[in-house]
């Protein structure tokens, strides 16, 4: 599989975690208090919402990181070849991110579902044990933020120096994105599209625009073979057109080849021979033909 498509493969995980981020996060916010200031917070509309819709939205958001989780290796193999270095940092940070994430949604999802399910019994009991539930989880989902931030300084970095080659990969960072986004969240009026958008889908968003970016650059040696690698094709498409030209050109070799041997070659020259001969056994006849009527004419001679 080329590089090129593994990032469209993350593209479509990351459109689907971005859809499944809308299912969980569509909701009306409620105040942020302390630690959830940098998580999306509950709303009380999850209790009108059908629970089906938490459960898709989970897991959605398990499937899309599997997913993305393409990209991030063709990133890593980018950074090997093009860079040298990092490679190996942005692929555990990237293993942290994927694994860390897929439970983070699982949980999310389990804690909107629980709410849902107990509101109508008791609602003090469905937040207290949905909010205990979340807050339990939100230390480990701290790694999940950590290594966002890893994966992003790495990329910024690398972009920086020029290394792709267009300057514009300055600004395809994603806590670039991020920021941009919770500007936008804290200028516009709360609603539950902004909130789904800007508060939960500004995630999959932001590498949704990274896989794209980088979908663009030239498939690299990845997957060719180490003769092709040792002779500097940039990428498949370019081995494979020099390839089929190569084999055309020897095709026809071939062809002006058998035309030189019937007329210049081995076979040619045996022929050659065999008409050489054929004259030498016919010329000695020719000269015992020619022979006697010389001894006439001397005759001839000393008679007169």
């Amino acid at each position: 599989m080329t590089i090129k498509k593994l990032f469209y493969i993350a593209i479509a995980g990351s459109l689907l975690c971005f859809c499944g981020d809308m299912l969980l996060g569509c909701f009306y916010p409620m105040e942020k208090v302390g630690i959830f200031h940098l998580f999306p917070a509950f709303s009380e509309e999850w209790s009108n919402a059908t629970s089906i819709r938490f459960i898709i939205g989970g897991l959605l958001g398990v499937i899309a990181l599997l997913l993305m989780f393409c990209g991030f290796y063709a990133i890593s193999v980018l950074l090997k070849e093009k860079v040298g270095k990092y490679d190996k940092l942005f692929f555990i940070a990237s293993i942290v991110f994927v694994s860390v994430g897929t439970l983070y949604h699982c949980v999310f999802a389990i804690s909107a579902w629980l709410y849902n399910q107990l509101a109508e019994e008791n609602i003090v009991l469905a937040k207290r044990i949905s909010e205990r539930f979340f807050t339990t989880f939100i230390c480990v989902a701290f790694l999940a933020a950590i290594s966002f931030i890893i994966l992003s300084i790495i990329i910024f970095c690398v972009a920086i120096k020029g290394t792709w080659g267009k300057k514009r990969w300055v600004l395809i960072n994603p806590l670039l994105f991020m920021g941009i986004s919770i500007m936008v969240a804290t200028v516009l009026p709360a609603n539950a599209i902004i909130n789904g958008v800007f508060d939960w889908g500004q995630q999959s968003l932001a590498l949704l625009l990274v896989f794209c970016a980088f979908s663009k650059i030239p498939c690299t040696t990845s997957g060719l073979s180490g003769i092709a690698k040792r002779y500097g094709y940039q990428n498949v498409q370019d081995f494979y057109r020099i390839y089929y030209k190569a084999e055309d050109a020897y095709a026809t070799y071939q062809k002006e080849t058998v035309k030189w041997e019937e007329s210049y070659g081995e076979n040619s020259r045996k022929r050659a021979r065999v008409s050489i001969k054929e004259l030498l056994k016919k010329q000695p006849k020719q000269t015992s033909d020619y022979q006697p009527q010389r001894t006439v004419k001397k005759k001839d001679r000393g008679t007169r």
